[in-house]
């Protein structure tokens, strides 16, 4: 009987903990030029339950978005990271504040040339 008050102690703590982070914005080079058919990747947390990816566009533009259940102490771990082949893959942490980043730019750099 005693572990019902903190079961519900815990309940009313967890409740509407949940958030939603939304992020959309152009993956481009050095240049500016869009790069399209870039991975780009949300991961919160390190869950891959988590984990949301997309494609981006022709244009290079994205969008990807989730629900979360936030911690009860300390901020979410929250990274964006964008990929594709030819370029050094990008990664960079996320403020949790932000919840809703538009025109967030991503700006890869080409691999270095293979010497021959």
């Amino acid at each position: 009987m005693r572990a019902l008050p903190i079961v519900a102690l815990f309940g009313i703590l967890n409740c509407g903990c949940d958030q939603y982070i939304f992020v959309k914005g152009k993956v481009v080079d050095a240049k500016g030029v869009p790069i399209g058919g870039a991975e780009v990747n949300l991961d919160i947390m390190n869950n891959p339950r988590l984990a949301k990816h997309c494609i981006t566009s022709e244009k290079g533009e994205y969008r990807v978005s989730e629900t979360y259940a936030h911690p009860l102490f300390g901020a979410p771990e929250i990274t964006l990271s964008a990929e594709k082949e030819g370029y050094k893959s990008h990664s960079e942490a996320l403020d949790y504040t932000d919840q809703r980043l538009e025109h967030h730019t991503i700006t890869l750099e080409k691999d270095a040339e293979p010497q021959e």
